[in-house]
């Protein structure tokens, strides 16, 4: 797990503690020469964080929580095949409608409205009842 995760122990990175490491082999900018992203791991017990990291917030990472609750919607998989044009529309709206807003490049309340008349022009609400008629669909089946 560690050598997929932070590389070759003793080059890329150190043991320093249980789930903990210090980076040895940093790139040009400062980020570690190796790292594959932790949530693409998923294995929480075993993940290794900067040593410095705070200690209540490390707890939380490494801790599988005994009260967790599983999304209702594990299992679905949205397939567009119905709505495929709008579907490629609203994905493309988005880039130039919402993510201007979502990165504060333009202001929420000045563009909102234009924003949300452009992804509906797109096809969103189309797309939204495709994908809550085969949500509903398959929840009713499990």
């Amino acid at each position: 797990m560690d050598i997929v995760q932070s590389g070759v122990k003793g080059v890329h990175w150190e043991d320093t503690g249980k789930n903990t490491k210090d980076i040895l082999a940093k790139t040009e900018n400062g980020s570690p020469a190796y790292e594959l992203a932790y949530w693409l791991v998923g294995h929480v017990e075993m993940n290794r964080y900067p040593s410095n990291m705070d200690k209540a917030r490390l707890e939380r990472r490494t801790t599988i929580a005994d009260d967790a609750v599983n999304s209702v919607a594990i299992g679905f998989t949205f397939d567009p095949t119905q709505v495929a044009s709008q579907y490629a529309n609203v994905v493309a709206e988005l880039k130039t409608s919402v993510y201007p807003i979502m990165h504060g490049v333009v202001s929420y309340e000045d563009n909102y409205d234009k924003m949300m008349s452009a992804m509906k022009a797109a096809g969103l609400d189309e797309v939204v009842d495709e994908f809550r008629t085969q949500f509903e669909a398959w929840k009713a089946s499990q």
